[in-house]
């Protein structure tokens, strides 16, 4: 959760259960980016729309702009072809409680073919412990 607390800064801090209702909504299993990009800003604005509906009848904007935050942080940190989920993996920003990249990343595992992957992808910043 404090990965998220991190991550998550927009404009929208007094809306009401904001950071759990995003993490709720990006531990969801969506199969495809196009799936999330029309699944989450939706989700969270259906959250105020029906338990909070005093803030989303005020706050639209900053709403919406939570959503597109949401949706932003599951971009960074999600990978469904990889299936690298919310939580998947530990943290390992410092690597000072988990072994981090290096787990991997050590020159002694390779492919079936023989070569070793030294190269890093896109790296999520964390999906917190999960």
């Amino acid at each position: 959760m404090i990965a998220l607390e991190i991550e998550f800064n927009f404009r929208c801090h007094n809306c009401g259960h904001a950071t759990k209702k995003a993490l709720e909504i990006l531990k969801v299993n969506y199969k495809t980016r196009d799936e999330a990009a029309a699944s989450i800003p939706a989700a969270f604005a259906k959250y105020y729309q029906d338990g909070y509906p005093a803030i989303w009848s005020k706050r639209q904007d900053e709403v919406k702009t939570g959503g597109a935050e949401v949706l932003a942080i599951w971009n960074r940190n999600i990978f469904p072809e990889m299936n690298v989920t919310w939580g998947r993996y530990p943290m390992n920003i410092g690597h000072t409680d988990f072994p981090g990249c290096f787990r991997c990343h050590d020159g002694s595992h390779a492919a079936k073919n023989g070569l070793h992957h030294t190269g890093l992808r896109r790296l999520p910043l964390s999906a917190g412990h999960g």
